[in-house]
């Protein structure tokens, strides 16, 4: 029985997925600029050990050398399966598929290719980025009211000598609050001074 992924598994196996394609795409940039031809390329990509894009390459060179498909037919094949029209596997097989069957430099082609995933992911990298700095000024403004709260609450007691245990409860919240938000503040501002390897 498969398990349901949590949220953070979810964003983290993302995550993972759209770093392994800009590394894939680098490796294929790589291996155009050494003006291999089109079964090299894909030959040796089969064996990049990239996952699902190694995996998908590695149909890619069976159906279309093994079984006779040609390349350009099999990246087309391939890319049926792809349900998600926005994925950008499928799109890259589609492009590819045309790359092949006009006869155009694979060097050219994965230039751009290259250009445009990295901007994709420096987009969707700065997007996350903000979407964090928002969470953490939610979590500050929560932080400050807390405080407030527990500040007034004790003032109020110490005047009439009352211990309540909300007081506590509330103090704990907070104490916890505060654990888990540096935790988060640290994680957010190393994300922000890590420089985006991407920009020359």
């Amino acid at each position: 029985m498969m398990q349901k992924l949590s949220i953070k598994e979810k964003l983290a196996d993302l995550k993972k997925a759209d770093d392994e394609f800009v590394y894939f795409m680098a490796f294929l940039y790589a291996l155009s600029t050494g003006e291999v031809g089109s079964i090299d390329l894909i030959k040796t990509a089969q064996d990049s050990g990239y996952g699902k894009f190694s995996n998908t390459f590695k149909e890619i060179f069976r159906l279309g050398v093994g079984w006779g498909y040609g390349l350009s037919r099999s990246c087309e094949m391939i890319a049926i399966k792809f349900s998600d029209n926005t994925d950008p596997l499928k799109q890259l097989l589609v492009k590819l598929a045309q790359v092949i069957r006009l006869g155009d430099e694979l060097r050219i082609f994965f230039t751009e290719e290259m250009s445009a995933a990295l901007h994709n992911y420096t987009v969707r990298y700065e997007r996350n980025l903000e979407s964090q700095k928002l969470f953490l000024e939610m979590f500050y403004t929560i932080s400050s009211t807390a405080v407030f709260m527990i500040s007034g609450n004790s003032i109020h007691d110490h005047a009439h000598g009352q211990h309540r245990l909300f007081i506590r409860i509330y103090d704990f919240i907070y104490r916890r609050n505060c654990k888990h938000g540096f935790i988060y503040r640290d994680n957010v501002c190393h994300i922000s001074k890590g420089q985006n390897i991407f920009r020359k």
